[in-house]
Protein backbone atom coordinates (compact mmCIF):
# COMPACT_ATOMS: atom_id res chain seq x y z
CA UNK A 1 0.00 0.00 0.00
CA UNK A 2 1.74 3.14 -0.61
CA UNK A 3 1.34 6.34 0.82
CA UNK A 4 0.46 9.69 -0.80
CA UNK A 5 0.63 12.69 0.93
CA UNK A 6 -1.47 15.17 -1.56
CA UNK A 7 -4.10 12.49 -1.10
CA UNK A 8 -7.45 14.59 0.36
CA UNK A 9 -7.38 12.08 3.33
CA UNK A 10 -4.21 12.62 4.57
CA UNK A 11 -4.52 16.95 3.76
CA UNK A 12 -7.60 16.36 5.89
CA UNK A 13 -6.08 14.56 8.64
CA UNK A 14 -2.87 16.94 8.77
CA UNK A 15 -5.26 19.75 8.99
CA UNK A 16 -7.62 18.13 11.66
CA UNK A 17 -4.13 17.49 13.66
CA UNK A 18 -3.17 21.04 13.50
CA UNK A 19 -6.77 22.23 14.57
CA UNK A 20 -6.24 19.90 17.75
CA UNK A 21 -3.35 21.39 18.57
CA UNK A 22 -4.53 24.99 18.29
CA UNK A 23 -7.52 23.76 21.07
CA UNK A 24 -4.79 22.17 22.96
CA UNK A 25 -2.54 25.86 22.76
CA UNK A 26 -5.75 27.59 23.64
CA UNK A 27 -6.61 25.37 26.31
CA UNK A 28 -3.38 25.54 28.23
CA UNK A 29 -3.19 29.40 27.06
CA UNK A 30 -6.28 29.43 29.26
CA UNK A 31 -5.10 28.04 32.89
CA UNK A 32 -4.38 31.49 34.02
CA UNK A 33 -7.94 32.99 34.45
CA UNK A 34 -6.51 36.18 33.60
CA UNK A 35 -5.11 34.89 30.28
CA UNK A 36 -8.53 33.47 29.19
CA UNK A 37 -9.55 37.78 27.11
CA UNK A 38 -5.90 36.89 25.10
CA UNK A 39 -6.14 33.52 24.66
CA UNK A 40 -10.00 34.00 23.10
CA UNK A 41 -9.01 36.91 20.92
CA UNK A 42 -5.91 34.87 19.29
CA UNK A 43 -7.86 31.76 18.79
CA UNK A 44 -10.99 34.07 16.80
CA UNK A 45 -7.96 35.98 14.88
CA UNK A 46 -6.22 32.48 13.81
CA UNK A 47 -9.82 30.90 12.67
CA UNK A 48 -10.77 33.78 10.95
CA UNK A 49 -7.74 34.57 9.43
CA UNK A 50 -7.93 30.76 8.48
CA UNK A 51 -11.14 31.31 6.85
CA UNK A 52 -10.31 34.53 4.62
CA UNK A 53 -6.74 32.93 3.79
CA UNK A 54 -6.75 29.80 4.03
CA UNK A 55 -3.27 29.64 5.69
CA UNK A 56 -2.64 26.60 7.00
CA UNK A 57 0.32 28.01 9.77
CA UNK A 58 -2.34 27.87 12.73
CA UNK A 59 0.50 27.53 15.75
CA UNK A 60 2.52 30.33 14.55
CA UNK A 61 -0.65 32.80 13.66
CA UNK A 62 -2.23 32.20 16.84
CA UNK A 63 1.23 32.94 18.75
CA UNK A 64 1.73 35.94 16.63
CA UNK A 65 -1.42 37.06 17.47
CA UNK A 66 -1.25 36.38 21.32
CA UNK A 67 1.68 39.09 20.86
CA UNK A 68 -0.56 41.56 18.76
CA UNK A 69 -3.25 41.35 20.90
CA UNK A 70 -2.55 40.76 24.32
CA UNK A 71 -3.12 44.10 25.35
CA UNK A 72 -6.55 45.26 24.13
CA UNK A 73 -7.57 41.74 24.99
CA UNK A 74 -6.78 41.36 28.42
CA UNK A 75 -8.01 44.77 28.80
CA UNK A 76 -11.20 44.36 26.83
CA UNK A 77 -11.91 40.93 28.72
CA UNK A 78 -11.30 42.82 32.10
CA UNK A 79 -13.58 45.61 31.84
CA UNK A 80 -16.34 43.67 30.91
CA UNK A 81 -15.46 40.57 32.80
CA UNK A 82 -15.73 42.81 35.95
CA UNK A 83 -19.02 44.07 35.34
CA UNK A 84 -20.65 40.74 34.29
CA UNK A 85 -19.09 39.42 37.70
CA UNK A 86 -20.37 42.07 39.79
CA UNK A 87 -23.98 42.01 37.84
CA UNK A 88 -24.06 38.60 38.43
CA UNK A 89 -23.96 38.86 42.16
CA UNK A 90 -26.14 42.06 42.12
CA UNK A 91 -28.32 39.28 40.26
CA UNK A 92 -28.05 36.39 42.85
CA UNK A 93 -28.85 38.83 45.86
CA UNK A 94 -31.83 40.52 44.68
CA UNK A 95 -32.99 36.68 43.96
CA UNK A 96 -31.71 35.51 47.57
CA UNK A 97 -33.47 38.44 49.24
CA UNK A 98 -36.82 38.37 50.95
CA UNK A 99 -38.70 41.23 49.37
CA UNK A 100 -41.97 41.30 47.14
CA UNK A 101 -39.91 42.70 43.92
CA UNK A 102 -37.22 39.92 44.39
CA UNK A 103 -37.82 37.86 41.44
CA UNK A 104 -38.40 41.44 39.09
CA UNK A 105 -35.12 43.11 39.84
CA UNK A 106 -32.90 39.40 40.03
CA UNK A 107 -34.66 38.88 36.74
CA UNK A 108 -33.82 42.11 35.00
CA UNK A 109 -30.41 41.82 36.77
CA UNK A 110 -30.17 37.99 35.49
CA UNK A 111 -31.21 39.88 31.73
CA UNK A 112 -29.01 42.35 32.21
CA UNK A 113 -26.05 39.35 32.89
CA UNK A 114 -26.64 37.30 30.06
CA UNK A 115 -26.51 40.65 27.86
CA UNK A 116 -23.20 41.56 28.72
CA UNK A 117 -22.05 37.94 28.34
CA UNK A 118 -22.50 38.22 24.19
CA UNK A 119 -21.08 42.14 24.62
CA UNK A 120 -17.92 40.13 26.30
CA UNK A 121 -17.75 37.86 23.25
CA UNK A 122 -18.44 40.26 20.77
CA UNK A 123 -15.79 42.48 22.37
CA UNK A 124 -13.12 39.89 21.96
CA UNK A 125 -14.32 38.89 18.54
CA UNK A 126 -14.05 42.72 17.41
CA UNK A 127 -10.63 43.12 19.05
CA UNK A 128 -9.74 40.11 17.18
CA UNK A 129 -10.39 40.81 13.77
CA UNK A 130 -10.37 44.68 13.52
CA UNK A 131 -7.60 47.46 14.55
CA UNK A 132 -10.07 49.59 16.57
CA UNK A 133 -9.28 51.75 19.30
CA UNK A 134 -10.09 49.94 22.78
CA UNK A 135 -13.16 52.19 23.50
CA UNK A 136 -14.74 52.22 20.54
CA UNK A 137 -14.41 48.23 20.44
CA UNK A 138 -16.19 48.22 23.63
CA UNK A 139 -18.45 50.33 22.83
CA UNK A 140 -19.47 48.52 19.55
CA UNK A 141 -19.76 44.95 21.88
CA UNK A 142 -22.11 46.88 23.72
CA UNK A 143 -24.27 48.17 20.80
CA UNK A 144 -24.00 45.15 18.81
CA UNK A 145 -26.55 42.87 20.69
CA UNK A 146 -29.29 45.12 20.32
CA UNK A 147 -29.06 45.29 16.96
CA UNK A 148 -28.90 41.22 16.49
Amino acid sequence: MKFKEDSPIHQFLHLGSKFILLNFLYIISCLPIITIGIATTSLMSTTLNFAINEDEALLKNYLKSWKDNWKKGSISFGFLFLITTVLLFVSIFWISFNSQLRYLLGFITAVLFIYLVISLCFSLALVARYDNPLLKSISLSLRLPLVN
